[in-house]
């Protein structure tokens, strides 16, 4: 380091860093390449606004490219462009590094401009800093992409190996059948909030994020993409590096808006270390001696300090608490108070979605701090403004105390309301009798039930008394509990609010006309019902062959206006797979055979389940043994990997297996796949009995034959 140097004082956190600064390098420190990480970032966005344009005019387009989607294809299977974008970027950062935060990213975007409008109103956001805060957006991104796998793949089938249930507590997750395309789209925005919730979002991460937290705030704290991005750029080999022309003068720490002690990992490893680097080169622009550069090198996980002397810096550094804004002991307290406001604020009011949570818990665990500060601390300031000083509390500290208490108010009470809903879905969860049950007139409930049931309604009533009106589900939740107390025309009402308001599924618009039709209701009240929810959500294909019915059933055996219907659905909705196939059904129930064949449908592309199933009941009535088999065939693959614990797809999925065992009973695959499939739903004896047949049937096959000896061990008692 040359020894004609000052010092520069440069604010980090709340404290100041002396930097040395070099006497020859007049004035601040400066990035040149804003501008052109400005210009990248606005083209970006105009990408966004002419995707939206494009569906808009023509009606469809591209899915969402948003890394959040890759939560459908992981959960669902459903491959769009959120997720394959998703995966590009995580590869392009094992090779490049964290860039496409800082090159690419619509919220940093919208940061940097905060944080550049703040600057020039004079307000300089400074970063706050934590040690247990900062593993809040890897936890985000392991929830979202990792865990609902985790519990389908793993944790659900250890749990029923070892013959344990699983907690009532721990959400079922959706059935996988298979990945299908879902790259062209009609409803582009059926994932997003709506405006209403958007503006506030992006206000909440944008100024409050920065003001409050810094100006890569959310990033730090909030994001689920940056968490994953930070641990794939630990061994990437994209990194900044120094060269010999480095004389220390702290400018490229001084310019980082990522809270990067440039000058410090540099000077001890020769290259950025810190995954928070977004690799947007504002520290190789500022450098005054072209010291810095983009290069490929040792990743971060396997560098080492470069000598002794680095390596007790160090060492001294990350011993260093001042280096942060909490002690030990807040660290602890404040991380349970983010994970409590998180939970409080999710959901709340029927709007605010995950990442929004993530950010309002940030700031408002930020600002619960600063209001016990003020209750313990001599001084204390937020960025330029102290609300204390020298045990005197200021105007400006007078002012944020209702300010804090508004916030940490809002928690408490958002919290409140999903605890009473949190216990009202345990008391539903607990009540182990099927719906078709519960509505015989007949059913009488023990205690205990009717005792669960009472909590249930009445814990749902006062969260909505005292809160917000309950969404589709705690509806259908309270409408099934109303049942099992033998209120049915409240259970009526229940059902009816999601009808007229909310998106009922299939099952649920069958089981309102099951209660309407046992209190009496005729033929044209019950085609209404089922004939509207249809016209809500055209995705309800499986109400079709009943709406058809009905109709028939209406108009005194003719099927014309039947077959209008189904002209009109296949003309709203054509190349529709499971539409064509049950109109195909449709036709061949009313005597009309070469329409059905007309209208049968490709079968060799991806199919979900439930197409498929009705696939095989139309090939079969139309004689097409073998196709149906060979369709079978294709399902047992999609059945074997569906969770046993779902009744209904073990049911649907065993039927089918039986059926195709049936039919080509001398397949030894098909009997294999029967028996795994018996095993895993308890029915031992049968299922070893055809593993049995199968390894019989196929002493050649080494897998047939280990899959037969496992299933011995397992049902052997001794």
């Amino acid at each position: 380091m040359s020894e004609n140097t000052k010092s520069q004082s440069c604010t980090k956190a709340g404290r100041k860093v002396s930097l040395p600064v070099l006497a020859e390098a007049k004035g601040k420190p400066h990035s040149r390449m804003g501008r052109w990480r400005a210009a990248v970032l606005i083209t970006v966005h105009l990408l966004i606004m002419a995707h939206i344009l494009q569906w808009v005019v023509t009606g469809s387009t591209v899915s969402p490219v948003e890394p959040s989607e890759s939560m459908q294809t992981l959960e669902l299977g459903d491959i769009n462009a959120g997720f394959i974008f998703f995966v590009a970027a995580i590869l392009s950062t094992l090779i490049f590094g964290r860039y496409f935060c800082g090159w690419g990213c619509h919220v940093v975007a919208l940061q940097d401009l905060c944080s550049w409008l703040m600057n020039k109103l004079g307000v300089r956001p400074k970063p706050f800093r934590s040690r247990l805060l900062v593993w809040a957006p890897l936890g985000f991104g392991l929830y979202m992409f990792v865990w609902p796998t985790f519990k389908r793949v793993v944790l659900f089938p250890a749990i029923e190996a070892v013959g344990l249930k699983s907690p009532i507590w721990l959400r079922e997750v959706a059935d996988f059948h298979g990945f299908a395309s879902e790259i062209i789209v009609t409803d582009f925005w059926a994932t997003f909030p709506p405006w209403y919730v958007a503006i506030p979002f992006f206000a909440l991460i944008g100024f409050a994020a920065v003001y409050f937290l810094g100006s890569k705030g959310f990033c730090t704290y909030g994001c689920p993409y940056g968490g994953i991005f930070g641990v794939v750029d630990k061994v990437s080999p994209g990194r900044i590096v120094v060269n010999d022309n480095c004389h220390g003068c702290g400018h490229c720490t001084a310019v980082c808006t990522s809270n990067v002690r440039v000058h410090e990992e540099i000077r001890d490893f020769g290259m950025v270390m810190d995954p928070g680097c977004m690799k947007c080169m504002d520290c190789v622009s500022a450098c005054p001696n072209d010291a810095l550069s983009f290069a490929f090198t040792t990743p971060a996980k396997f560098r080492k300090p470069r000598d002794d002397e680095a390596k007790k810096r160090q060492k001294k550094i990350k011993s260093n608490a001042k280096r942060f804004d909490l002690t030990w002991s807040e660290e602890i307290v404040l991380a349970i108070v983010f994970v409590a406001m998180f939970l409080a604020y999710r959901g709340m009011l029927n709007l605010v979605p995950m990442l929004m949570s993530a950010g309002m818990a940030g700031i408002g665990t930020y600002l619960v701090w600063k209001g016990w500060s003020l209750l313990t601390k001599p001084n204390v300031r937020v960025q330029s403004l102290v609300l204390k000083s020298k045990g005197r509390i200021r105007s400006a500290g007078v002012i944020s105390i209702p300010f804090v208490l508004l916030v940490a108010g809002s928690a408490i009470w958002s919290g409140s309301i999903a605890s009473l809903r949190f216990s009202a879905r345990m008391a539903h969860e607990r009540i182990d009798v099927p719906i078709s049950v519960v509505l015989r007139p007949e059913y009488e409930p023990t205690p205990e039930t009717a005792r669960l049931a009472d909590r249930g309604m009445n814990r749902y009533a006062a969260s909505e008394r005292y809160g917000w009106e309950l969404n589709a589900e705690q509806n259908r939740e309270v409408a099934f509990l109303s049942l099992v107390s033998g209120e049915r025309e409240q259970a009526e009402r229940f059902l009816e609010r999601i009808m007229q308001d909310g998106k009922p599924s299939e099952e649920l618009v069958r089981q309102y006309l099951s209660l309407i039709t046992a209190r009496g209701a005729n033929e044209q009240e019950q085609f209404d019902a089922i004939s509207t929810s249809y016209e809500k959500q055209p995705e309800l294909a499986g109400l079709l062959p009943e709406i058809a019915m009905r109709q028939i059933r209406l108009s005194g055996g003719s099927t014309e206006s039947a077959d209008d219907f189904w002209d009109r659905v296949i003309a709203d909705q054509p190349g529709d797979a499971r539409i064509l196939l049950q109109a195909a059904e449709y036709d061949l129930a009313t005597g009309q055979t070469d329409r059905a064949i007309e209208r049968l449908p490709d079968l060799d592309g991806p199919l979900d389940l439930d197409t498929g199933i009705v696939g095989v009941r139309v090939l079969l009535k139309m004689g097409r043994r073998e196709d149906a088999v060979a369709l079978l065939q294709r399902l047992s693959a999609t059945i074997a990997g569906l969770q046993a614990r779902n009744a209904q797809i073990r049911d649907i999925g065993l039927g089918a297996l039986a059926r195709a065992a049936e039919l080509r009973p001398d397949s030894a695959l098909i009997l294999r796949d029967l028996g795994m499939a018996r095993l895993s739903s308890g029915q031992l004896e049968q299922g070893l009995q055809n593993l049995e047949q199968a390894a019989e049937m196929a002493p050649e096959n080494p897998a047939i034959q280990q899959d037969y000896q496992t299933a011995r061990r397992r049902t052997d008692p001794n």
